[in-house]
């Protein structure tokens, strides 16, 4: 007896099958008050995101995805009162 190979269900267009749409990121624009003036970035953002992995933090520092005052900055810059931080966090885990 022959198997059958053929499915009744067509396959994609692009050959593989489709992923589901990642999750769009978050932005979140924080304006720096007075608990926050003079603080380093990378500490600032500890504790503005509670929960995320130190590693983490670093490595949107790193890769620009963290800006100041529409700059990009070192964990080790000073935060002066009245800054405009810009934290763009994937919100899907992998």
């Amino acid at each position: 007896m022959a198997q059958s190979i053929i499915s009744s269900k067509p396959a994609p267009a692009g050959g593989t099958p489709t992923a589901a749409p990642a999750a769009a990121p978050e932005v979140r624009r924080v304006v720096v008050d007075e608990a926050g003036e003079g603080q380093r970035l990378d500490n600032f953002l500890m504790r503005l995101l509670k929960g995320v992995p130190k590693t983490h933090v670093y490595r949107v520092i790193r890769s620009g995805e963290v800006r100041v005052n529409k700059g990009r900055a070192a964990a080790d810059t000073r935060l002066a009162l009245g800054d405009e931080v810009r934290v763009r966090i994937s919100l899907a885990r992998t």
